[in-house]
């Protein structure tokens, strides 16, 4: 058995946490309602060719080690919206000029060797060319989830082929063979297509996020509990345990809108036993010591069927670590 210390195992939480928080990395329940409870509905995005809105995304991470504050951050970002088409199926455009975080290749430390300086540079004006355009994403209104990002290979192609002409003429000012240029374009095109499956998981991870409302089903006027499992609510790649907890669930109309309040609490022996089997310090973890819950409301306009808004927050505690996520969600 591997042993790992609880200082790198907080580092790993903390990690995972950020990305939940900067992600909206949201976790859809297995939800096994019983017959007699009443009708499970959700709300179907009927909404109308040309609306806009435009969102904005308020993240928060606390996390405090032994009461002491070790991380507060913040981090906001807009996104704007509009319905382009609403058959078949639903396509909005979406336009973020300041989401930080999809950026990828932004971050990287500069490349002093001039020619990865100059394949970098040209991964990253593509990377901005693609990210800030317009990107059509298609919903499936039945389920809620978008599936499709409609013209990424279109914009993906389009800032390829503008960032290799740039390439070339650095590679032709640079007097490079053409045997050492043709290496040179396929390992910028390797390096974007890699960037690109990138962007497109963390582009359809975000916003099924924010629209995850659209996805779940309740009792409208009715409080419901339910036993259900969920699957890496800690992000360490583990694909086969499924983590259970309880779900409770209420649904109420207030003048013309929606409320849908959810609370998930995960069950804190099986969290400790799980962490327990990591080893090192965690080995003799107390289920005592372990406390993860989520709290989640969602207001919609019924008359548009729109999300007027949606907050979001996370508690995790684990021996001494406690952290808090909030993601609060507007529509404008």
């Amino acid at each position: 058995m591997t042993y790992i210390p609880l200082r790198i195992m907080i580092t790993r939480m903390l990690i995972c946490l950020k990305i939940t928080a900067l992600f909206l990395l949201y976790i859809l329940p297995n939800i096994a309602l019983a017959q007699n409870q009443g009708e499970i509905v959700k709300i179907v995005p009927k909404w109308n060719l040309g609306d806009q809105r435009t969102i904005n995304v308020d993240l928060s991470i606390k996390v405090d080690y032994d009461d002491s504050l070790v991380q507060d951050a913040h981090s906001e970002y807009q996104v704007n919206i509009k319905v382009i088409e609403t058959k078949p199926n639903l396509i909005l455009n979406w336009n973020s000029q300041n989401d930080e975080e999809m950026f990828i290749f932004k971050k990287e430390n500069k490349a002093t060797d001039p020619l990865k300086r100059a394949i970098q540079t040209a991964i990253i004006n593509a990377e901005y060319e693609i990210l800030s355009s317009d990107l059509k994403l298609q919903m499936n209104p039945n389920s809620g989830e978008f599936v499709i990002w409609v013209n990424g290979m279109e914009l993906f192609k389009n800032a390829e082929f503008h960032q290799k002409k740039v390439l070339k003429e650095w590679c032709t000012k640079s007097e490079m063979p053409a045997n050492e240029r043709l290496k040179v374009e396929l390992d910028f095109s390797k390096q974007l297509n890699q960037g690109f499956q990138m962007w497109k998981s963390n582009l359809l991870n975000k916003v099924n996020s924010i629209f995850s409302s659209y996805q779940v089903g309740f009792i409208m006027n009715k409080t419901i509990s339910e036993e259900i499992f969920t699957k890496d609510i800690m992000h360490l790649n583990d694909i086969e345990t499924k983590f259970p907890g309880k779900l409770t669930m209420d649904a109420t109309e207030v003048n013309d809108k929606l409320i849908l309040d959810r609370k998930l609490i995960y069950d804190k022996d099986f969290i400790a036993n799980y962490l327990q089997k990591m080893g090192g310090s965690l080995a003799d973890l107390s289920p005592n010591e372990v406390m993860i819950f989520e709290n989640e409301q969602s207001i919609f306009e019924l008359k548009t069927s729109w999300l007027l808004s949606h907050t979001k927050n996370m508690y995790f505690e684990v021996r001494g670590m406690k952290t808090t996520t909030r993601t609060t969600i507007s529509f404008l």
